[in-house]
């Protein structure tokens, strides 16, 4: 099949691509702004500056506040840490996404994959890219340490991990495997909980569950 025919089939247009839309609730609903203390209306304000909504892990996971605390503070500590690409960081967070079969982190992840500078075929052919030349080998080896970390069983070889070392330094395999560790916290959480796309790729290509 042509890209462009692949491309216009996984444009983001809801269960057409086998996601589904956040129009049906969570099985928990997340806190509403009027619910919200005012240190939770901070956060949904920083929110929707930067997404244009409250998104619904954050709301759903304020239901306990210390643990959104540790939410948050994961969150801002992956940000902080930049030895990494930026846009590598959010191609092996995709992977995990696709590889849980999370809506709203293969939405969301897509939307951030292609302000990171991601192209097209990098999102479409995540399933190809062992053979796929849309990928470097820096690339190559981030997209399977993250399959081998998401897989039922992890399983990360001493093979692999020595390949990660030489192209990765310490700090880099420490923040990488992070990411992907955080994803997979991510994905099924929200798996679990019902939580769906918000739609931030609409019209736009997004990610598919393999």
């Amino acid at each position: 099949m042509f890209l462009s025919a692949i491309v216009a089939q996984r444009r983001a247009v809801g269960n057409d691509v086998g996601i589904e839309r956040s129009q049906s609730m969570s099985r928990i609903a997340g806190i509403s702004r009027a619910e919200a203390s005012p240190q939770l209306l901070e956060v949904y304000d920083r929110m929707e500056g930067r997404f244009g909504a409250i998104l619904d892990p954050i709301a759903v996971s304020a239901r306990q506040p210390a643990l959104l605390d540790a939410y948050l503070g994961f969150e801002d500590g992956l940000r902080a840490s930049r030895e990494l690409e930026l846009e590598l960081k959010e191609l092996a967070s995709l992977k995990v996404s696709t590889m849980v079969g999370c809506a709203f982190c293969m939405d969301i992840g897509s939307h951030l994959a292609t302000r990171r500078g991601l192209t097209e075929r990098q999102l479409l052919e995540l399933t190809e890219y062992r053979t796929s030349d849309a990928y470097t080998e820096r690339q190559r080896l981030a997209l399977e340490y993250a399959e081998a970390m998401t897989e039922r069983r992890v399983q990360v070889s001493d093979g692999l991990f020595d390949r990660l070392r030489t192209e990765f330094d310490e700090v880099q395999l420490v923040e990488l495997t992070a990411m992907i560790a955080w994803e997979n916290y991510r994905g099924r959480f929200n798996h679990a909980l019902g939580i769906g796309s918000t739609g931030l790729s609409d019209g736009a290509v997004c990610a598919t569950p393999e």
